[in-house]
């Protein structure tokens, strides 16, 4: 992996968009077909395997209705 990867972010990024996806109801493929993203995307990005561009964390977000804020855990 990079080394100025940060792997706690990329986990915790990950639990939150699978967290918002399950309130949702939304399947890992249902989800993936909304936001416009590859299904395998979706199983890395959210078990912290992929470190997604902004274009992608845009289309979460908005595939998910929340503002980009409450998908970014905090930074240290």
């Amino acid at each position: 992996m990079a080394k100025n990867r940060d792997d706690k972010f990329l986990k915790k990024l990950g639990a939150n968009v699978k967290k918002l996806r399950q309130a949702r109801e939304l399947t890992t493929r249902e989800f993936a077909d909304l936001a416009d993203i590859a299904y395998n995307q979706v199983w890395r990005i959210e078990n912290g395997k992929h470190d997604p561009s902004i274009g992608t964390i845009l289309a979460i977000a908005r595939a998910l209705e929340v503002p980009l804020a409450e998908l970014l855990p905090p930074v240290k």
